[in-house]
């Protein structure tokens, strides 16, 4: 045997092993499976479904009724989205300016704490202000504090004081000067 009849073996052998051999067709076996194919080709021995009256009117109203579900349920869910969600209750609380400033002040009882929403204007432009929230039992708490301009400003103020132990609160300026105040009842 010479080397070239040895790759040859050796090539045999790989190609058996990369890709089995494929048995042998029966030639007649192969015949009656084209003879099949060709028959069912030109003529089908199942009809072509013919759809009656009613089925196609039950499929029409079936799918009106669900373009009408749909329609419903998008026109329900839309509404809800163009309604605002209520805010927290609020509380209008009477206020005592100083000269020259004017305010109006409503309040909102939180489960932490009181926040006082506080409309003014009137008051010194960079200047300091302080809010102090005053309980019944004459505790003064800090609420925050913002700095004037020369126009209307709201200002959302909180502490943690409950709105049922709130007396009152107070704004002041430098030196403690007081600018406005609130007495609850």
């Amino acid at each position: 045997m010479n080397d070239n009849d040895n790759d040859n073996d050796i090539s045999r052998r790989l190609g058996e092993a990369i890709e089995p051999p494929v048995p042998p067709v029966d030639p007649a076996r192969l015949a009656a499976i084209r003879a099949l194919a060709q028959a069912t080709a030109t003529g089908s021995p199942v009809a072509p479904m013919v759809a009656s009256r009613r089925s196609l009117l039950r499929m029409g109203v079936a799918a009106a009724g669900g373009i009408a579900a749909g329609a419903a349920g998008f026109a329900i869910v839309s509404r809800d989205w163009d309604e605002d969600p209520a805010g927290p209750p609020l509380e209008a609380a009477s206020v005592r300016p100083a000269e020259g400033v004017a305010a109006s002040a409503n309040l909102i009882n939180h489960t932490w704490g009181t926040e006082v929403l506080l409309d003014v204007s009137g008051l010194e432009p960079g200047v300091a202000y302080t809010m102090d929230l005053v309980a019944t039992d004459g505790r003064r708490v800090s609420a925050g504090g913002f700095v004037g301009t020369d126009g209307l400003m709201k200002c959302r103020n909180n502490g943690a004081v409950l709105r049922a132990d709130l007396q009152g609160f107070a704004v002041t300026g430098p030196g403690g000067t007081e600018v406005l105040a609130s007495e609850l009842n």
